[in-house]
């Protein structure tokens, strides 16, 4: 019998402050394959907003 795995990513949309002479703020989107919890690093960080991979999925 063959045995199904699930994996699960969760994606969460942030911003963030980058630069140290002009500070600015971007856009970005960490992927996680647990629930994103304190102490767990992200398996994959995105310059990208929330539109951007939205449509992404929705093309997919």
């Amino acid at each position: 019998m063959g045995r199904e795995s699930l994996i699960q990513r969760y994606i969460v949309f942030s911003s963030k402050r980058i630069g140290k002479k002009i500070r600015r703020g971007i856009d970005v989107s960490y992927v996680y394959l647990s629930e994103p919890v304190k102490g767990v690093d992200p398996v994959f960080e995105a310059r990208v907003g929330r539109d951007y991979v939205i449509a992404f999925l929705n093309s997919v």
